[in-house]
């Protein structure tokens, strides 16, 4: 790979910040002559990626490293989560692998977005053990920056979800549920961590039919989209929402039955 290509490939704002952060440097400083500062924050934040090549010699060249040096650097602090282990084991509720997994990884060796889902799995395994107080702080601590439940960052409206669940910061209500119902809708996101906050979303709103159809339709549409696994899930919420209407009720339990059926025959090839 080329080196352009591989700094391209690397979540450098933790790089980027250390280094800064180390010579005394603040974020104005550094970006002087180079870019504007809301540049260097959304870089060390994780929420914009590297501007040019150009950009990435300037600021090496301001922060006293070598460019081998900083990709040195990027890459020992690149460590990246196991997102599919981890939302295949949210969907099992099995918080004991999780545990035993984050039990083998140190935080700072992970870019800042998977920062924020570290801590809000944190959290999930203290409410896994009713230690609400606990779980409470590592989700403050997984939002980047309070936003008053708007924000596009998946993590972030996981944690909000589990703050509006318990009621951990303010009593839960419709107006809350709709602007993050909301938040969520606005995504085109389409991997598995969109998908499991969509059927967190509907499982805790299931007596709110009004809401759940667009839900619904999101993330059948994403199941569609290479995850076929998750299929049933559709039809267990669907199978919830209709559970009063039998005609209805019994179409879908025959379709819950079939992609049962199937799933269970695909994993055995």
């Amino acid at each position: 790979m080329k080196r352009a290509g591989l700094i391209a490939s690397l979540d450098i704002g933790a790089s980027i910040k250390k280094l800064r952060e180390s010579r005394g440097l603040s974020q104005d400083e550094l970006a002087k002559d180079i870019c504007d500062r809301t540049t260097i924050t959304k870089l060390e934040n994780g929420f914009s990626k590297i501007p040019s090549f150009i950009f990435i010699l300037q600021i090496c060249d301001k922060l006293g490293v070598t460019l081998d040096e900083f990709i040195n650097m990027s890459l020992s602090n690149s460590y990246s989560l196991d997102k599919k282990m981890i939302f295949d084991s949210l969907f099992n509720n099995d918080i004991i692998k999780i545990s035993e997994y984050l039990s083998n990884i140190d935080i700072e060796t992970l870019s800042i977005k998977d920062q924020q889902l570290y801590n809000y799995l944190i959290a999930k395994i203290y409410i896994n053990d009713n230690k609400m107080d606990k779980a409470k702080a590592y989700l403050l601590r997984s939002l980047n920056q309070p936003k008053n439940f708007k924000t596009d960052n998946i993590t972030e409206l996981l944690a909000y979800h589990e703050l509006l669940k318990y009621e951990l910061i303010v009593p839960r209500t419709k107006s809350l549920d709709k602007i993050l119902i909301e938040n969520i809708l606005e995504l085109s996101n389409k991997d598995i961590s969109y998908l499991y906050l969509i059927d967190m979303t509907i499982k805790n709103n299931i007596s709110n039919k009004d809401i759940l159809y667009p839900l619904l339709e999101r993330e059948l549409a994403i199941i569609n989209d290479g995850n076929h696994k998750y299929l049933p899930l559709y039809y267990k919420n669907k199978l919830e929402i209709y559970k009063d209407d039998p005609n209805i009720k019994r179409e879908i339990e025959s379709k819950l039955k079939a992609v049962t059926k199937i799933n269970k025959i695909g994993q055995q090839y």
